[in-house]
């Protein structure tokens, strides 16, 4: 099925320059769109400058243009850019930046004019009001409030660079004001919450922490002590103006039976809506509920918050300490070893690289491969030391040998009973690590063919039953067929 071309208009302020904007619009669509067909068409006989593109949706090789609301954003911000380049005055703004009444559809202009002419029309007071706002220009205070929310982190995290830098003191000082008067005109969002909920976010690609700090901030209202970041999940404890009783019932019934429920569900979406429209995409989970005491979460949910942030902040579980540890321990005795020739060094190490194949082949996880394939090479490199030692070993006995015309026969004949003499058999570290590794391995999987072997056993029997009870249906239906 071919999908459709996309409409898109770009726009600029009356008396730009068209053919800087024609110009703009096709380096912008160069640039944007390599590889899809693309026309555009300028309109001079309007009021303001726009320029009409249609797009084709797939590229010469199949792949299909996505254009969600987030890239959309970043599309006004790089065609700003662009247009700038070409000598016109432009910034992406939005209706929050500029307090916009929200805008009206055509069904409900209709419903506006139709019932203005004719009384008997059913209309909406909701509907009237919306229309006649945005016809006159209102200052729309819920979105001056957000546009507020979402401009004093922007400005914090400027004078916070602005110092890392060291720029002049009266542009900090700037920066700051900016960032104090946005917070002041800014309801805080605490303020009208009913209650907290602590939200586990999970980012598509990890962020510094600052960065995501700004944006959940912008998008959602909260301080930044109450935001925990530690790779690609988040852990952030936000106002809601939902039923917080609600929400606690329904995560208490919550689990592999039950899923979330219809208020957990709109929550969840709302907060991902937003997250949204600041191009932050993220799955959103809440994992906890609680009221709000003072404007701030109650006692438990914030030390619940506390405890995963310490959690997460905690140094993970070295997948290779043990690893690590046999590895130290091996550098340690590698003194004490006896030596080794170079045939019986090479066989060990053959045992040993087969014994870490065998190894490889019984781990699952990624993590667990991962801590094999480390294993691997710090034995190697520490066998690659042992052979070094060994060869230079063999070259000062020679050296010794050759050169050491003084040395008694009995000397000799001793040294030559010495070498004669088998050398006391010793076990290597790597070998006996090896093996422990191995025999862990070998532990852990007899201990899952064992739950599966149960789990076999018990379908079999639950099968054997019901083969049963159906051949006694079928012998009592046959029965009763005899009898009738």
């Amino acid at each position: 099925m071919q999908q459709s071309p996309f409409h898109v208009i770009f726009s600029a302020r009356a008396g730009t320059d068209a053919e800087a904007m024609n110009r703009a619009v096709r380096d912008f669509l160069s640039e944007q769109v390599a590889g899809h067909r693309w026309i555009t068409a300028h309109h001079p006989d309007t009021g303001h400058v726009h320029v009409h593109t249609m797009i084709s949706a797939r590229d010469d090789i199949g792949k299909a243009l996505r254009l969600t609301k987030p890239e959309l954003y970043a599309w006004r911000e790089r065609f700003a850019a662009k247009a700038r380049e070409h000598g016109i005055a432009m910034v992406a703004t939005r209706r929050a930046d500029v307090a916009a009444t929200r805008p009206y559809s055509q069904a409900q202009a209709g419903a506006y004019e139709r019932g203005r002419s004719d009384p008997r029309y059913l209309k909406s007071a909701a509907v009237n009001q919306r229309v006649e706002r945005k016809w006159v220009g209102v200052v729309d205070r819920a979105t001056l409030s957000n546009g507020n929310l979402a401009l004093a982190p922007k400005w914090q995290a400027t004078a916070i660079a602005l110092k890392g830098a060291g720029a002049k003191h009266s542009v900090i000082a700037a920066a700051d004001r900016f960032a104090a008067a946005a917070t002041t005109h800014a309801p805080h969002a605490a303020l009208r919450a009913s209650g907290f909920v602590l939200l586990r976010l999970e980012v598509e690609q990890a962020m510094e922490r600052e960065t995501v700090a700004v944006i959940l901030e912008g998008a959602i209202g909260v301080e930044a002590k109450l935001i925990s970041v530690a790779g690609k999940s988040v852990q952030v404890l936000a106002p809601t103006t939902a039923s917080v009783s609600k929400i606690e019932r329904e995560l208490a019934k919550q689990g592999e039976e039950f899923g979330p429920g219809s208020e957990t569900r709109s929550v969840a979406r709302g907060f991902q809506t937003r997250l949204l429209s600041h191009g932050l995409r993220a799955s959103v989970v809440v994992e906890a509920a609680g009221s709000a005491k003072h404007s701030a979460p109650s006692p438990w949910l914030q030390k619940k918050f506390d405890t995963l942030t310490e959690r997460s902040a905690a140094p993970p579980d070295e997948p290779l300490a043990e690893f690590k540890a046999l590895i130290t321990t091996i550098q340690q005795q590698k003194e004490n070893a006896m030596p080794l020739s170079l045939k019986q060094f090479d066989e060990r190490v053959s045992r040993a690289t087969k014994s870490m194949d065998r190894l490889e082949g019984m781990v699952d996880s990624s993590a667990e491969r991962q801590a094999v394939e480390e294993m691997r090479r710090e034995i190697s490199a520490l066998f690659a030391e042992q052979r070094r030692d060994i060869e230079m070993q063999q070259v000062r006995s020679a050296t010794e040998t050759n050169g050491g015309g003084g040395t008694s026969a009995a000397a000799r004949s001793d040294d030559g009973q010495a070498q004669g003499r088998p050398a006391p058999s010793t076990v290597d570290p790597a070998i006996a690590a090896q093996q422990q590794a191995i025999a862990t391995g070998r532990a852990s999987r007899a201990a899952r063919e064992q739950a599966g072997a149960a789990k076999n056993a018990q379908d079999e029997h639950r099968q054997q039953v019901l083969h049963q009870a159906e051949q006694d249906r079928q012998r009592d239906n046959g029965r009763d067929g005899a009898e009738r």
